[in-house]
């Protein structure tokens, strides 16, 4: 083996676990959370919830949206109070991740 390439090897040794802690999500989603498979339903969401309609709620919840309560997140963006975000199922495991869409109020972030 040359020398460049063990230098390589134990750089990249050296340099993954440091890697490994940066694809960890930075955010975890408060108690009430509830996250959306577009900004159009998260609106309906909280429509239903304002205007106490429990049925309509409970049938979003049912559909296109469910509860994020302690997930780990990134935030993806953020549009007029919408905000798009990748969840984890499981902390840094990229396969259980998904988009979806909540209002920066629940996420605390106004």
């Amino acid at each position: 083996m040359t020398d460049s390439l063990l230098a390589a090897l134990l750089l990249i040794v050296a340099v993954a676990p440091a890697r490994a802690n940066d694809a960890a999500p930075r955010y975890t989603a408060p108690s009430g959370t509830v996250g959306c498979v577009s900004p159009v339903s998260v609106l309906h969401y909280s429509d239903a919830v304002e205007n106490g309609d429990g049925r309509i709620a409970q049938r979003l919840l049912n559909g296109p949206c469910r509860a994020i309560d302690g997930a780990p997140y990134e935030l993806l963006d953020d549009h007029n109070g919408t905000v798009k975000i990748l969840v984890f199922r499981k902390p840094g495991d990229w396969e259980t991740a998904e988009i979806l869409y909540t209002l920066a109020e629940m996420l605390q972030l106004e």
